[in-house]
């Protein structure tokens, strides 16, 4: 069964998220080929399926989301994309609780370079394997170099000198 969330997300927090499917051009054939025009679905290239995703922000139940994924990507350009970029962090291995789908070590990364806006309706409380339900979370250190890789992102690099003071200001 699918439990809706049970209370505000917070910046920080670590949910399941549906981010839906593409419309397969045959309804027989649901793993494709898939149509491309279709806007009331999503559209190849854009994320898909269920995966966990950090919370960075809430406005009227539109949350600010960055997908984890358990795929480091191989960019053509190494040094201009992914982890060498800064905008692909390493998690700690304990922000998503675990269940079938999410195992123990396995490493995942928090993808800023997807980051989005859902609707909260899109948010899942995570199915332990005891029946019960929970939400992860990552630590103040991880939020702040998620954080950093969203300036990254946003082509404010000379902004991050300052942030990372007012951070180890915050974790002190």
């Amino acid at each position: 069964m699918i439990k809706s969330i049970s209370k505000n997300p917070k910046r920080g927090d670590v949910y399941e998220c549906i981010f839906g499917n593409y419309l397969p051009l045959n309804m027989n054939h649901q793993h494709g080929p898939y149509c491309i025009k279709s806007y009331d679905y999503r559209i190849p290239n854009e994320i898909r399926k269920r995966r966990p995703v950090v919370i960075l922000g809430e406005r009227k139940n539109q949350l600010l989301v960055v997908p984890i994924c358990s795929t480091l990507d191989r960019p053509d350009k190494p040094l201009k994309g992914g982890e060498s970029a800064g905008l692909h962090i390493k998690l700690n291995g304990d922000e998503v609780p675990l269940n079938k789908q999410y195992q123990k070590d396995i490493v995942r990364w928090a993808k800023v370079d997807l980051i989005q806006s859902v609707d909260i309706k899109r948010l899942r409380e995570f199915r332990l394997l005891n029946g019960n339900h929970a939400i992860g979370k990552v630590s103040k250190q991880t939020l702040g170099e998620i954080q950093l890789a969203v300036l990254r992102m946003l082509g404010l690099s000379k902004k991050i000198e300052e942030f990372k003071r007012v951070l180890q200001g915050m974790c002190q």
